[in-house]
C-alpha cells in the first residue's frame, strides 16, 4: 500500500491572490481535511475573520481547495487541499 502524496505548492496557481490566501492554504495543507470556521481560522492565523472567509472563498473558486461540505448557517465548511 502506498502513502498518498500531498499536493505540491505551485506558485503560479496563487498569482494574484492575497498573502492571506496562501497562509490559509498552507494551514489547511498542514492540518488536513477538517472543519475550518472562518473565525477560528482567523484566530489561529492572526488575521481578520473577513480575510479568512475571503481567502477560503477565493481558494475554492480557483480550485485550490475542495469544498467537502459547504458552510451553512452556523456550521463551518469542511475543506481539503485540492489534488491538482
Amino acid at each position: 500500500m502506498s502513502v498518498p502524496r500531498r499536493p505540491l505548492y505551485d506558485p503560479e496557481k496563487f498569482r494574484g491572490l492575497p498573502c492571506s490566501a496562501r497562509l490559509v492554504w498552507f494551514h489547511i495543507w498542514a492540518l488536513g481535511e477538517d472543519e475550518y470556521p472562518a473565525r477560528k481560522l482567523a484566530e489561529a492565523l492572526e488575521i481578520s475573520p473577513n480575510a479568512a472567509a475571503m481567502a477560503l472563498r477565493a481558494l475554492a473558486e480557483r480550485g485550490l481547495l475542495e469544498v467537502v461540505q459547504a458552510p451553512a448557517g452556523s456550521r463551518a465548511g469542511v475543506y481539503r487541499v485540492a489534488k491538482n
